[in-house]
């Protein structure tokens, strides 16, 4: 439990570090539901991806107007016939049908490697989706891995346009100044008995 707040305390800090120095930044929290692949047959390509759910802060850069945003994702996918072919299934909240992308191989070779996929929209969107990835052998026999949601996205923050900045760093200061000096008057005036 400790390290969780830690690490969440880690995100927070760089998180806070990166609006403050006025970088614009894209973020995505990844909680992966489970890693466990449904047996379509006992023979089916073995797909192995994050067994932990874990947060992660993305940084694109700078926002300079991009016409869309990429989500990108890896599996290994093994086989002692051989891979035939790996799918990456992406599914927004709001959408009944699963959209499919193919993966490459970057590590590895047919039988144990590396797959990466990705899929994009438009800049400003994002969202919460589902992805799930699909693999089958050179004989045809297939597996699926369960579905986890991701929510990503993409935040512009410019703090001179934005209310909150002036509440937190110049309002709330100002009110906080204004506090200390009254409490310190009261504590300064003579007490009469």
């Amino acid at each position: 439990m400790q390290s969780g707040i830690k690490i969440r305390g880690i995100i927070v800090t760089w998180f806070l570090c990166l609006i403050l120095a006025n970088i614009p930044i894209s973020y995505g929290l990844i909680p992966v539901i489970d890693n466990q692949s449904l047996d379509s047959s006992e023979t089916g390509p073995s797909i192995d991806w994050e067994p932990e759910p874990i947060p992660t802060l993305f940084m694109d850069g700078a926002y300079t107007g991009q016409t869309q945003e990429i989500f990108e994702w890896w599996a290994w996918v093994n086989d002692s016939l051989g891979v035939d072919s790996v799918i990456l299934r992406f599914k927004w909240s709001y959408e009944e049908e699963w959209v499919n992308r193919t993966t490459v191989l970057v590590e590895g070779d047919q039988f144990l490697g590396r797959y990466i996929g990705n899929r994009t929209w438009p800049a400003p969107g994002g969202g919460t989706f589902q992805l799930k990835i699909f693999a089958n052998n050179t004989l045809g026999y297939w597996n699926e891995t369960s579905p986890m949601t991701v929510r990503f996205g993409y935040l512009y923050y410019d703090p001179l346009y934005l209310p909150q900045f002036w509440v937190l760093f110049v309002i709330l200061p100002i009110v906080s100044l204004i506090g200390l000096v009254g409490v310190w008057k009261l504590r300064q005036k003579p007490r009469s008995s």
